[in-house]
């Protein structure tokens, strides 16, 4: 995993890697995004060089699929998912 800039008990940031540059830059190629949707692909490029495979959002329909990645929105999801990571 990338080094990170700040690393709690509660919240890891990862850095900036070549790495989510390079997946971002794929993602909005291969998906023809533009505009402010791009700041989605850069959150989905970073989210898979991390190794995370799921996004809990109230905007399924901002990211695009076919990216590899789970992308649930909390209306759809029972109240006691069994698995205990997003």
């Amino acid at each position: 995993m990338a080094a990170c800039l700040l690393d709690t008990n509660i919240l890891s940031v990862p850095e900036e890697s070549t790495e989510v540059v390079g997946l971002w830059l794929e993602l909005v190629v291969s998906h023809e995004i533009k505009g402010k949707r791009v700041h989605d692909a850069h959150l989905l490029a970073t989210m898979k060089a991390n190794g995370v495979t799921r996004l809990l959002t109230f905007n399924v329909a901002d990211f695009p699929a076919g990216t590899g990645l789970t992308i649930l929105s909390p209306s759809a999801q029972p109240l006691s998912d069994p698995s205990p990571h997003l």
